[in-house]
């Protein structure tokens, strides 16, 4: 089924040109090939035999997003395919407080969130994390039955996200706990 829909998505493009194709996760269908894996060695194949039939009056850009470049099948990274890269770093502290607010006036939050104190400690944070983020805390505020999502919350989220979720019950011995102590404390 891969190959036939690149042959409809590029046929819709061409009909509604000018257009942009723009693939999302593009390693998912331009991984490098396996000898095993036929099925999207066949969508690969379509979709470089597709751009290579562009013509330049057709008008028809097409653009691919991936968190692996390594990952990605050296035909697809040839001059006159996906041959220019664009390297996006994460948001600065100004980005991140827009992201921040676009995703929490979307929740019931206390008005009183410091937002600009939850995006300093978010350094590196892209902005899908920050909308797990968020969503995180207000999932965090209605287990604890919670009107809104306050900073416990977004602390509870931050560190769930960071470290993982809590391990409840989990005992060691005092000899265990000691030996921990001194390792963290090192």
């Amino acid at each position: 089924m891969g190959a036939k829909r690149v042959r409809e998505l590029f046929s819709q493009a061409r009909m509604s040109s000018p257009s942009i194709i723009f693939i999302d996760e593009i390693d998912s269908v331009a991984s490098k090939r396996h000898i095993n894996a036929q099925s999207s060695s066949q969508t690969l194949n379509q979709l470089l035999t597709e751009m290579d039939g562009f013509l330049t009056k057709e008008r028809v850009v097409v653009i691919g997003a991936t968190n692996m470049p390594d990952a990605l099948d050296p035909a697809i990274t040839r001059p006159g395919r996906f041959d220019k890269m664009i390297h996006l770093s994460a948001p600065d502290l100004k980005g991140r407080i827009a992201i921040l607010n676009h995703y929490i006036k979307k929740i019931n939050a206390d008005p009183k969130l410091p937002v600009e104190d939850i995006a300093r400690r978010t350094v590196q944070f892209t902005g899908a994390e920050l909308r797990n983020l968020v969503n995180q805390a207000i999932i965090h505020a209605i287990k604890h039955k919670k009107s809104a999502a306050d900073i416990e919350d977004f602390d509870e989220a931050y560190d769930k996200i960071v470290m993982g979720v809590t391990r409840r019950g989990l005992k060691g011995t005092q000899e265990d706990i000691k030996a921990t102590a001194y390792h963290e404390g090192k």
